[in-house]
């Protein structure tokens, strides 16, 4: 249906346009009079008086109307959500709790779209057909492709409903396919299933665990309890172990909060151990899947490779020493280099800085102590060495400064882009006390594997305000953005604070640790080795543990993240050495992925500067499951093996809240209605009330059209010719 719609300016200005019409025909007609009307008067008075006309006319905004019936054998489309997460069983119906599901099926069985049957053409979908992850390969809830995918298939589509719990976590938010819906006039109305809030429930999450650890060594399980009872719980988490060796522990979890805690687990067998953290199930409790957590840790017997380098034999590095020398799982090397005094030696001495590449590569953690740079002692080049197996091949550094301070000796070289703290140059020699001071964790200090001796974080802080303290500190200012303070002093204070005693940072592949004590020997009194052998201990093996990930014969292969999901991006790096242990350049290093029957994949690595054999490469990880990673060297002909553990991302959950504020919001932007599940029959109703014609209305504005000012031009031009050329002008 088409028609001509013309807009009447109202109040004066329709009187004033009427008033200038009348006024000019007048002031023509008068003109032509005079000119004794003639033919040529009268064709000019003519285009005069069109042109006005079309003007005036324009000013009116004239418009085509063009009126077309949608309702031509229109369409209703019901949506079910046939997802994973419509079985959590949050529905009360009656005495007994069902799933959504269950709902949705009696809702089917009571055929409530018959009434529509005659006036509409009725379909169904299922969200499960347009929700495939190919990535994960795994079904989801993809709601913003399933309103699009409708929205082009049913070009007669009137009303969509949606019956769902509004759940989606694949792709985009479903509010942005309304736009098309609110243009075609096409209204969306909501169904919701499911509880808005977490019926009762414990929920276990355990934090990522390492995948190996050395033989004797301690491994913090972190772990969290998220609460949704309506009651306080006192009750005993267990941790499960292969061998037959459990661990429980007793925890206290608040009404409907979060309470964290954790485990320390002693590696004391080799191979593969498989942990189980388990929660006991509570009274009224709905989900008991989400009460245990499983892991796997593989226990290997390795031999960590330690240099310790210090100027004078002082008490810290004496007991240190004896600690790293008698642990079976690291051999130790010590560099004593003092001006004016010969070098140290006996067992396991050296007489000079490894710097060449081929020796310093093979430590795993350096210790520097209070030397520094000069004669007899450290050298530029000796720095620049320990710079980098650090940031190339995930060596760890430990700083341990004395009161020579010949840590402030490392300005403006490499170290000083190192040190985790900024050093106070007006205390070179550091702070003495009369008095013994103590050391104070800081709240991640608490938790941190390095600190942890104690099997809580509780019980671990007041182990440490137990622990003897000390009478001297190097001298410090602050920490630097981006460390982890682990502890600070327990009382000195600047004005940015406690000073940071223990600071920890990562420094490209690997990590440094800063301790602004000597006394850290002190704490064998009464005790003995206890805290002191184990405290250093953590520091080697949590400082070597990415070089250890894979590593044989000249290769090394080392991942971030070293627990891998479904869907990560993997930086793998490879550090390839001869046999004499001296790095690898220009070789072709290839890494090969397996994965169960499928066929592999091969990435090749990409060589690092700075002449350390090192070669990285990023891989996106879509398989799931024990994947085996052969990495291979062409110039060494070497290769190694590593199995990966991939977890999948689980896209459905259960027992999570319903999302039905999104179910509403879609109603809402298209003029539709919505509904909990318990009134759904309000929907039916107000889809019976619609109107049985609905037109799109179009409207063409002539006025603003090119052609319409393109004419007033043309007649204006032909009545100036005709002047023109009638000697009228």
């Amino acid at each position: 249906m088409n028609e001509l719609d013309l807009q009447t300016p109202g109040g004066g200005a329709s009187a004033i346009i009427i008033f200038l019409v009348l006024g000019l025909l007048i002031m023509g007609i008068m003109h032509w009079r005079r000119q004794a009307m003639g033919r040529k008067s009268a064709i000019l008075f003519t285009l005069r008086c069109m042109i006005i006309a079309l003007v005036c006319i324009a000013l009116m905004r004239p418009e085509q109307v063009h009126k077309e019936n949608i309702n031509r054998d229109p369409a209703i489309v019901i949506l079910y959500d046939d997802t994973e997460s419509m079985t959590t069983e949050d529905i009360i119906d009656g005495k007994h709790v069902i799933s959504r599901n269950a709902w949705v099926e009696q809702i089917k069985s009571k055929n409530i779209w018959q009434p529509f049957e005659d006036e509409y053409k009725l379909y169904t979908e299922k969200l499960s057909d347009y929700s495939y992850d190919k990535v994960s390969e795994q079904n989801g809830s993809n709601l913003y492709e399933a309103l699009q995918a409708i929205e082009k298939q049913y070009l007669n589509l009137r009303v969509l409903v949606i019956i769902g719990d509004g759940d989606y976590n694949l792709g985009s938010s479903p509010l942005k396919a309304v736009g098309s819906y609110r243009t075609r006039k096409v209204k969306i109305f909501g169904i919701g299933t499911g509880s808005k809030k977490f019926l009762p429930d414990l929920i276990l999450k355990v934090d990522q665990v390492p995948s190996y650890c050395l033989l004797n060594e301690h491994v913090s399980i972190s772990f969290t309890v998220q609460s949704y009872l309506e009651r306080d719980i006192k009750t005993t988490i267990t941790l499960k172990n292969t061998n037959g060796r459990n661990v429980k522990k007793d925890i206290f979890i608040p009404a409907g909060e979060m309470s964290s805690d954790s485990f320390l687990w002693k590696a004391s067998r080799l191979g593969n151990q498989h942990l189980t953290i388990e929660l006991p199930v509570q009274e009224n409790e709905l989900f008991e899947e989400n009460n245990k957590s499983k892991m796997r840790i593989n226990v290997r017997q390795e031999i960590l490779n330690v240099l310790l380098v210090d100027s004078l034999p002082r008490w810290e590095y004496r007991f240190l020493k004896n600690a790293l020398s008698r642990d079976p799982g690291i051999k130790v090397h010590s560099l004593l280099m003092h001006p004016g005094l010969a070098r140290g030696g006996g067992k396991d001495y050296i007489k000079a800085f490894p710097v060449e590449k081929d020796k310093i590569s093979k430590y795993d953690v350096v210790f520097i102590g209070d030397v520094g740079i000069g004669e007899s002692e450290l050298s530029k080049k000796d720095l620049e060495a320990v710079a980098g197996i650090v940031k190339q091949q995930g060596s760890g550094l430990v700083f341990l400064p004395g009161r020579r301070g010949r840590i402030h000796s490392f300005e403006n070289t490499v170290f000083e882009e190192m040190l985790p703290v900024l050093m106070d140059r007006s205390k070179k020699k550091g702070m003495n006390f009369t008095s013994e001071m103590k050391i104070k964790l800081t709240r991640m200090g608490s938790e941190h594997l390095l600190t942890m001796l104690a099997n809580n974080a509780n019980r671990n802080k007041t182990l440490w305000k137990n622990l003897p303290g000390f009478y001297w500190n190097a001298g410090i200012l602050k920490a630097k953005p981006g460390t982890d303070v682990l502890a600070v002093h327990g009382t000195i204070r600047n004005q940015w604070g406690l000073l940071p005693l223990l600071v920890t940072q990562s420094y490209g592949n690997g990590n440094i640790l800063f301790m602004g004590t000597d006394s850290a020997w002190r704490w064998r009194r009464g005790v003995e080795d206890t805290y002191h052998y184990r405290f250093w201990a953590q520091v080697v093996r949590w400082m070597a543990h990415a070089r250890h990930l894979s590593h044989k014969q000249g290769l090394r292969l080392f991942y971030s993240p070293e627990k891998i999901s479904q869907g990560d991006t993997v930086k793998f790096q490879a550090t390839v050495m001869d046999s004499h242990g001296f790095p690898v350049s220009d070789d072709m290093v290839k890494l090969k992925i397996i994965s169960g029957e499928k066929n592999s994949s091969v990435i090749q690595l990409k060589e690092q500067p700075g002449g350390w054999g090192l070669y990285s490469a990023e891989h996106k990880i879509t398989d799931i499951g024990n994947l085996l990673y052969i990495l291979e060297s062409k110039k060494t002909a070497n290769s190694i093996e590593a199995e990966i553990m991939v977890k999948g991302k689980k896209l459905e959950r259960l027992g999570q809240p319903a999302r039905l504020t999104k179910l509403k919001e879609l109603s809402d932007l298209t003029n539709g209605h919505y509904e909990n599940y318990p009134q759904y029959q309000s929907v039916i109703d107000t889809i019976s009330e619609l109107p049985e014609e609905e037109f799109i209305i179009r409207r063409i504005a002539l006025w603003a059209k090119w052609w319409w000012g393109m004419l007033i031009m043309l007649i204006y031009s032909c009545y100036w010719i005709l002047r023109k050329i009638w000697g009228l002008v």
